[in-house]
């Protein structure tokens, strides 16, 4: 019957959308496509399925096209309600996300700051918990920026509790990446996971999408080991991985990883063609942090570009920034990764040593009878004072105070 009919071509519309990915207007326009002949949400989706595919940047899967990134995010936005009355909820937040990580990336932290709040609070009012963690890393980004080191730790330590609780793979890989890629732009080589240092992309269980992401944080670990040669033999595998759907954030980072790389190995002509290739893609729509992030190994270069034409207004703002990043990257390492870096009071000591037995806050507060609450608090300013996130982590610490 007609009834009958109509769900089935709408259900088959909707699964369309997925052979049109990562294109946002030809994606919307299948789903309303779907929902007019549907009028109801689909009987066929499975909302378990991880909308982000396990990956914590929005933009990361849907930057595209160089000069339309704001256009890209208003399709997002325009798109997610259809679809998320087809799934029943399934994305909710994500457009807000990748407006907020559009805002980051041009150097303005209080719009981005707002409209990560309006991710959260859609995400969260849906149960998206890989929203909230793309949200969550963004948080984290900025906080960082600022330097705001306690709150940016507080919020790593709060993203891995609340990924921890799902037990899914993606999520918990996806954690330690987030947390390795903000060591690795702190420059702190030990604090990155072992197995992602050693192993690479063949090391994690990453759904496909999700690993452009993993090589814009793997790129940085080889930049700061000194793997030049090996960051420039793996740039094409990058590159191409990145090139499918197409994802230019991962293209663009690639590119200023190969810049800083030849410059470090005195290849002049090959640095500065990179660096030209991601001004390139990233200056129409003001993508200014990649270089940010990485100013440290490529400001002077920048500096050198100045005067090319169309590049001396981007510029100026991305060194700009950098001055400011520089100066709170440095006090963080200098106030929290030095021998200058906050020591435990008697107290915290004694509550920290609890805690690394494995003990739980209850049974610390009732054997130095004090509140679970004040436990609690006192671990979270151990673990920001010590640079830990867990019991376990905890444990090395004390047990290795110089590590």
């Amino acid at each position: 019957d007609e009834d009958l009919r109509h769900r089935l071509l709408g259900e088959f519309e909707l699964l369309l959308s997925f052979t049109a990915y990562n294109d946002l207007k030809r994606m919307s326009a299948y789903h309303r496509k779907a929902y007019a002949l549907l009028k109801r949400p689909t009987s066929l989706y499975d909302r378990k399925v991880n909308w982000s595919f396990g990956s914590p940047s929005v933009l990361c899967l849907y930057y595209r096209e160089s000069g339309k990134l704001a256009e890209a995010v208003a399709d997002l936005q325009e798109a997610l309600p259809c679809y998320t009355l087809l799934t029943y909820g399934h994305g909710a937040g994500a457009g807000e996300v990748m407006d907020a990580e559009r805002y980051f990336h041009m150097g303005d932290l209080n719009n981005a700051e707002i409209s990560v709040h309006k991710a959260l609070a859609g995400a969260r009012s849906h149960h998206e918990k890989n929203i909230v963690l793309c949200a969550t890393y963004l948080q984290a980004r900025l906080a960082f920026a600022r330097g705001d080191f306690p709150g940016m730790f507080d919020l790593l330590s709060q993203m891995r509790a609340d990924m921890t609780s799902r037990k899914d793979y993606h999520f918990l890989h996806m954690v330690e990446i987030c947390e390795g890629s903000i060591y690795a732009n702190l420059d702190q080589k030990d604090r990155i996971p072992r197995g992602l240092l050693e192993g690479g992309p063949g090391s994690v269980r990453l759904r496909f999408p999700a690993v452009p992401m993993f090589n814009i944080m793997y790129g940085r670990v080889l930049l700061i080991n000194a793997a030049y040669l090996k960051l420039i033999g793996s740039a094409d595998s990058f590159l191409s991985l990145a090139s499918v759907f197409p994802n230019l954030l991962g293209q663009i980072y690639t590119h200023i990883y190969l810049a800083a790389a030849n410059r470090e190995i005195f290849r002049e002509e090959e640095t500065l063609a990179s660096l030209r290739r991601a001004l390139d893609i990233a200056l129409p729509d003001r993508v200014y942090m990649p270089f940010v992030e990485n100013g440290d190994y490529i400001a002077p270069l920048l500096a050198r570009l100045a005067g090319e034409c169309g590049c001396r207004d981007g510029i100026a703002r991305i060194l700009a920034l950098y001055g400011t990043y520089r100066r709170n990257k440095e006090r963080i390492i200098r106030e929290y990764f030095t021998e200058t870096r906050p020591q435990l009071t008697p107290r915290e000591m004694e509550i920290a040593r609890l805690a690394a037995t494995g003990i739980t806050n209850a049974a610390i507060g009732k054997q130095l009878q004090i509140s679970s609450n004040t436990v609690k608090m006192a671990i979270k300013n151990i673990y920001a004072k010590l640079a830990v996130n867990n019991r376990a982590l905890l444990a090395r610490r004390l047990a290795d105070p110089d590590r």
